[in-house]
């Protein structure tokens, strides 16, 4: 038998072609030594039709048996479902003893032979071996993670990342997430949904609950100055959800959708607060009934249930078996039972009747906690799915549709399921512009008035907080310039309070229902760190027991009495609760509630010659009707606008001067303008008389054939 032990150059008989293979680098593959069918797949030589054929295959060793007259390992290229090896026989007498090193678990080999009918019952084709080469060795330290036949600790795989995809059970993970993956876009595709991949980077805080990443660039790269500016001359964030862009995209496109990353700066990091997740979002128009939207999470889910049962079966029998973990059952009732549906009251009803069964009570028009939600589902409805609709508005977004029949409710629904919880979710979106701006001022959103009625725009920098928890900021409605907020207080629309943490500090309910949750979550981590210690004790029971027999041994003890039943109790009963300081939730800070605020007799502006003449500038354009914003993009001090700026554009750009136009040099003229020929937009200069010193005099200046005039 010829031996390779390590690739050969590419000779006349042999082309050798360089595969990339992205997130792998470099792999060498065998494309066409004479006589050798070459096989990409493992899968497609795992055939029955190819008997008697020379083939070429590649893959990874995961098990090797030698015995006095055949050497035997096992091929992987985790691509075939279910793992399903093909055996490669070879002869131990051709076998040097550098190969048989090197023939390890996970080493890389290319092997070229004639496939034949085996005589196992496990399997209906092997390969006999006429040339391997060793493409890459896997190293015989025993420092090496993944070692064959031995029984790896719970979570190993998580301090070796790069090892995780050679293990059965990841690899079985991985391919049906991707199973499911292709489920999810074959059902939406098949729909006539548009796929839109929305940015990851954005200004937009969706969710307004202060649960996003800041990026900035590294700071290596750029001075201190630099980094004062924000990179993209705002605060730029990771999404947390690309529903706005698909709510705008959808203005045109009927059904659009993304399937992508999400990032979300969870305070609780437990296993229900990833902060890196794949997300689901879709949106579709003229839908007037929330039925539909039912239907379409009801049919996509059992469509995507049916294609990874189709195609990953095998996968997910592999998983089940390797980690012990199974929701079969569950996962069969929801693909083969009609979802079933209950009014928020109908639940509320549920959980009444059954508070002395739940360790959190319900309280109503509040939403349903993890527990409400499994008892429901589990207890109530037996496991079968269960849509809850109808929900109390306070509960829901403000945009969720208000119903006709009862104003007290919106068309919104959540998507319960055992041994998770609410799993999706979806409503209505309210299209009635006079109920919208309504509901919007039942949340006391003064900044919404302050931008309708008075014409004062500021940015928007954040939202009333959803919940208790957002302790270290409550989020301000808006940010006003200085300008901006001279106009409010000249026309006594607003009062000035001095700021010492202003309703930083939330009310009683709002505190104890903070403290509720933090208990809750201190206990799902005590019962998750509990949960996860028995389970090491288990897969480690072995090795504790031979360790105590031995010790027995030593010491002259009877071996029989040790019992591993009572060894398995005696080591629970040794483990100690996580300690309240190691809980992943931070809590109340008392200090920062202690001020009080009062309303300021004076406010200390304008103060200098500029500052007067800008706030009265804009004062005086805000008195004509006009909508002002900060005008620094444009070179100039304010952006003038004849309506509102999402509806209009910018018709002049505002330039305060501080000396007379006249005695501007020609270099000075360009500069103050140069965005505005640019722009196409008039520039309005502002400065005093010089007759009148508080009086604010305006000149306009316009391009003219490349002149100014």
């Amino acid at each position: 038998m010829e031996q390779h032990v390590h690739l050969p150059p590419p000779d006349p008989g042999a082309a050798v072609k360089i595969q990339m293979f992205f997130g792998q680098g470099l792999i060498w593959n065998l494309e066409g030594r004479r006589g050798f069918m070459s096989i990409k797949k493992l899968e497609d030589a795992i055939n029955v039709d190819l008997i008697g054929q020379e083939l070429r295959v590649s893959g990874w060793i995961q098990a090797t048996r030698k015995l006095k007259v055949q050497f035997f390992l096992d091929l992987d290229d985790g691509l075939k479902a279910g793992g399903q090896r093909l055996q490669v026989v070879l002869k131990t007498e051709d076998l040097s003893e550098t190969l048989l090193r090197q023939l390890r678990f996970h080493s890389a080999v290319c092997v070229e032979g004639t496939l034949l009918k085996s005589t196992h019952p496990a399997q209906e084709v092997e390969l006999e071996a006429k040339h391997i080469h060793v493409l890459s060795e896997c190293s015989n330290d025993s420092k090496y993670p993944l070692q064959p036949k031995r029984k790896r600790l719970a979570n190993l795989e998580r301090g070796y990342p790069h090892f995780r995809c050679k293990t059965k059970d990841f690899s079985a993970l991985m391919r049906i997430r991707n199973g499911l993956s292709q489920g999810i876009h074959g059902f939406l595709q098949e729909n006539q949904f548009i796929q839109v991949q929305t940015p990851i980077l954005t200004s937009n805080d969706c969710e307004g609950a202060g649960e996003v990443f800041q990026v900035q660039p590294v700071r290596k790269f750029y001075d201190e100055q630099e980094m004062e500016v924000p990179y993209f001359f705002q605060d730029t964030f990771l999404t947390v959800s690309g529903q706005l862009h698909l709510e705008a995209i959808c203005n045109g496109i009927a059904r659009v959708y993304n399937f992508s990353p999400v990032f979300r700066a969870e305070r609780g990091r437990s296993r229900r607060h990833l902060t890196e997740f794949s997300m689901i979002e879709g949106e579709v128009a003229f839908v007037d009934d929330i039925g539909e939207i039912m239907n379409l999470i009801e049919n996509m889910m059992k469509y995507s249930i049916s294609h990874v049962l189709k195609h990953n079966e095998r996968d997910i029998q592999l998983y089940t078996k390797t980690t012990r973990e199974t929701n079969w059952d569950n996962v069969l009732l929801a693909s083969n039972h009609k979802f079933l549906v209950m009014t928020y009251d109908e639940a509320f009803e549920v959980l009444r009747k059954n508070e002395a069964k739940l360790k959190s009570p319900p309280i109503y028009g509040k939403s349903l906690v993890v527990e409400h939600e499994r008892f429901i589902v589990e207890h109530h409805c037996n496991h079968v799915p269960v849509f809850i609709t109808q929900w109390p508005k306070d509960s829901k977004a403000f945009y969720s549709r208000i119903r006709t029949d009862n104003p007290d409710y919106v068309d919104a629904v959540d998507l319960l399921l055992p041994g998770i919880g609410e799993l999706c979710g979806g409503s209505l979106r309210e299209h009635r512009h006079d109920v919208l701006q309504n509901r919007i001022a039942e949340l006391g959103s003064n900044a919404i008035e302050v931008r309708t009625k008075h014409r004062i725009l500021g940015s928007f920098i954040g939202c009333l907080p959803k919940a208790p928890r957002q302790v270290q900021r409550f989020g301000l409605p808006l940010l006003l310039s200085s300008e901006e907020l001279f106009v409010l207080l000249k026309e006594k629309v607003a009062v000035l309070l001095e700021y010492q943490d202003l309703s930083l500090k939330p009310n009683p309910d709002q505190a104890a229902e903070f403290m509720k949750y933090l208990e809750d979550s201190f206990q799902g981590q005590i019962k998750a760190s509990h949960e996860d210690k028995i389970q090491n004790i288990k897969e480690n029971l072995s090795t504790i027991l031979d360790g105590k027999r031995k010790k027995a041994l030593s010491s002259g003890k009877a071996i029989a009495d040790i019992r591993e039943e009572s060894v398995f109790q005696d080591e629970i009963s040794k483990l100690k609760p996580l300690p309240e300081d190691h809980m992943a939730v931070q809590t109340f800070i008392e200090e920062i509630w202690q001020g009080r605020s009062k309303i300021v007799p004076d406010w200390n502006f304008p103060t200098t010659s500029m500052e007067r003449l800008r706030s009265q500038a804009f004062y005086l354009l805000w008195q004509e009707g006009f909508h002002l914003t900060d005008g620094d993009k444009f070179g100039g001090d304010f952006l003038v606008y004849n309506g509102s700026p999402q509806d209009h554009h910018a018709r002049f750009i505002v330039v305060c001067l501080s000396k007379q136009p006249e005695d501007l040099s020609p270099n000075e003229v360009a500069a103050k303008y140069r965005l505005g020929t640019t722009v196409k937009k008039t520039v309005l200069l502002a400065f005093f008389s010089p007759n009148e010193p508080n009086q604010v005099l305006f000149q306009s200046v316009e391009s003219s054939n490349s002149n100014l005039k």
